[in-house]
């Protein structure tokens, strides 16, 4: 509450190591099951799951989160549209993802591609890798912050987000070596 009261700025999720306690506005958790939480709880449907803009989102948060191409986007969610209906179902999705979150801001669209506000929006993914890249810098608690944020592959149990297989067994990869580390095995 004092966060949002002041408008305190929020942690680089990439270097902060605290930056995971903080009470982010959107938290995205890809590395295992897809999960979303806002405000500090998770998002439960009632109904009919949004599947599109989930599948928007998450794989905005697969393909960096940072200057990713609308094109790409619709593509991969949408490949079996040509490209001007791709690109409408995306405005489409990505309407009803801003209202989902219920910050449009969290999005930020320009010149053709598409960010995640990272003052907003909290991903584990992102998390993951700045502590793996912290963590080959010898940080030994950043050995243990990855592990403890690696709950499983990425984006488990989504059998149709094809979009996601090479970023999976990237990310798989970059586990294995950061498990070695720690002298652990990899989670399924």
């Amino acid at each position: 509450r004092l966060v949002r009261l002041y408008g305190l700025p929020s942690p680089d999720a990439g270097t902060d190591l605290g930056a995971d306690a903080w009470p982010w506005q959107v938290r995205v958790r890809v590395l295992g099951r897809f999960a979303l939480e806002l405000d500090g709880e998770p998002v439960v449907f009632k109904g009919k799951v949004p599947r599109k803009p989930l599948a928007l989102l998450g794989a905005l948060v697969c393909f960096g989160g940072r200057d990713v191409p609308l094109a790409r986007l619709a593509d991969a969610l949408w490949p079996d549209q040509d490209g001007d209906d791709a690109l409408r179902a995306l405005n489409t999705a990505l309407f009803r993802l801003r209202a989902l979150l219920g910050r449009g801001d969290a999005l930020v669209v320009a010149d053709g591609r598409i960010s995640i506000d990272r003052t907003l929006m909290w991903t584990d993914l992102h998390a993951f890798e700045a502590a793996c890249a912290a963590a080959d810098r010898g940080d030994v608690s950043a050995l243990h912050r990855a592990q403890a944020l690696y709950r499983g592959a990425l984006l488990d149990g989504e059998d149709d987000a094809v979009w996601a297989i090479d970023a999976r067994e990237r990310l798989h990869r970059r586990s294995q070596r950061v498990f070695a580390l720690v002298g652990t095995s990899v989670p399924n």
